[in-house]
């Protein structure tokens, strides 16, 4: 049940646009990075129809795949969503994002394989 509560919240303003910008639902991270990835089996379409930042560049490559660079908040977030794609992205830049990314798709595998 829901009711009207007529007392002041305290915000004065809110601008939703800087709070995202800002990475409320990225949880956490302040380090802007310039990720480059490479997509494969369609997955650069998504990247046309939901861009992941203003400066999005996405380029088609000779072999079918696309590759697409953005500025964006290195965030867990962002992180899950890159493994989540598996196999049909591959970072390439920044290095420490591609190695973190190498290295939890390795410790995976060794799960896997024993």
């Amino acid at each position: 049940r829901a009711e009207l509560d007529d007392t002041p919240s305290g915000i004065e303003s809110f601008d939703i646009d800087r709070w995202l910008a800002e990475g409320a639902l990225g949880f956490g991270g302040n380090q802007r990075i310039r990720l480059r990835l490479r997509a494969w089996e369609g997955v650069g379409q998504l990247f046309t129809e939901t861009p992941l930042a203003d400066d999005q560049l996405v380029e088609d490559a000779a072999d079918g795949s696309q590759q697409i660079s953005a500025t964006v908040l290195d965030t867990a977030q962002l992180r899950r969503w890159l493994l989540s794609l598996g196999a049909r992205v591959e970072v390439l830049a920044p290095p420490a994002l591609r190695a973190a990314m190498a290295e939890e798709v390795h410790a995976a595998i060794q799960r896997y394989a024993s």
